[in-house]
């Protein structure tokens, strides 16, 4: 194995568990999936995109005193898009996307 996660490696949470500032996030994503920035994988947390999507990162609420390292927060919503169609394939969140095996798939 390359040491990245397959999509059934993922953990699976309902959309209410998550805290109701990132159930707030989710839908306004929803509504500008080509606003979110291109999410580079590059720490192997999430499985390789399907060919012809891509990973698109949203911020998920704000910083808190307890994040490390960005005015950005560390909570983030990324959502598999197919690069043509704009159809979402998965939504993932984490609450510290700079720690490896930290996301997990939202399902409604």
């Amino acid at each position: 194995m390359s040491g990245k996660l397959q999509k059934s490696q993922i953990p699976i949470r309902h959309s209410t568990s998550l805290p109701d500032e990132a159930q707030k996030a989710l839908a306004e994503c929803k509504k500008q999936l080509g606003k979110g920035k291109v999410f580079k994988n590059e720490q192997n947390a999430l499985r390789t995109p399907q060919q012809g999507y891509e990973y698109r990162e949203f911020d998920a609420g704000h910083a808190r005193p307890e994040d490390p390292k960005s005015k950005r927060g560390t909570w983030r919503l990324v959502f598999e898009v197919h690069s043509k169609s704009k159809r979402v394939e998965t939504k993932c969140f984490t609450e510290q996307h700079y720690r490896k095996g930290t996301f997990f798939q939202v399902r409604p």
